[in-house]
């Protein structure tokens, strides 16, 4: 299972052709893992559209690449002669989108239009499942943080892929704590056949020297018949 050669290529280019003209890049990267294998890895990279654009302030690049291995039941005896049927899926991901920052003292905006590429594979196969094979989908991003008081942020992302009907969202509320933040996590993930849910406590900003920092999450995955928990990394570069 691969993804197209040329789409990672024209991802490699805009990437390079971004480092050129700009001066304000992040870089992110990450994983997360549950039991029975289960696992979230991704990278990438946010970069300003133009020389004169700076993360927070103006247009922005978003490229994202993914990798994931998860599980979830379907109960429809018009598929399956079982009731209910466990079902493994692997599938590598690819996005592209364009977005637009705001920012000031109280906090800030950003949201994203662009596309994803998934090619996945099902075990048992589900042949009328809208994840499975080769797809293309529109999705858009909302990301939104604000300051609650002068050591509390608030932290929120929501994103939709039409098409699948799938859905991801997150809110933080993080605490400083001596240039670091802490705080619980709740998530909310799914499509037409997958729903999740995740409780978790999560560290951010821990220096690692540099402009590297680290965070580090762990919490509760609700899933139907798959309650499991979780642990994950992140990690941000600024260049």
């Amino acid at each position: 299972m691969k993804l197209p050669y040329t789409g990672l290529l024209a991802l490699a280019g805009l990437m390079l052709a971004g480092t050129t003209l700009a001066r304000d890049i992040t870089l992110l990267t990450g994983a997360e893992v549950r039991r029975n294998d289960e696992y979230y890895a991704y990278l990438g990279a946010l970069v300003p559209l133009r020389s004169s654009d700076r993360l927070g302030a103006g247009w922005v690049q978003r490229y994202w690449v993914d990798g994931l291995h998860y599980g979830f039941d379907v109960s429809d005896p018009a598929r399956f002669a079982t009731d209910p049927q466990n079902i493994r899926a692997r599938a590598l991901g690819l996005e592209a989108a364009l977005g637009y920052h705001l920012r000031d003292d109280r906090g800030g905006v950003a949201a994203y239009l662009g596309f994803r590429h998934q090619q996945s594979t099902l075990s048992p196969d589900v042949p009328d499942s809208r994840v499975r094979g080769s797809q293309w989908w529109p999705r858009a991003q909302v990301e939104m943080d604000a300051r609650l008081a002068p050591s509390v942020h608030a932290y929120g992302i929501v994103a939709y892929t039409f098409g699948l009907d799938g859905y991801w969202s997150r809110l933080r509320v993080m605490h400083g704590l001596g240039g670091v933040e802490v705080g619980p996590e709740a998530i909310l993930q799914g499509d037409r056949d997958y729903r999740a849910r995740k409780i978790g406590l999560v560290t951010t900003g821990l220096p690692l020297g540099g402009s590297l920092t680290m965070g580090l999450r762990a919490g509760y995955h609700f899933q139907a018949n798959a309650n499991s928990p979780y642990v994950g990394v992140e990690l941000a570069l600024g260049l």
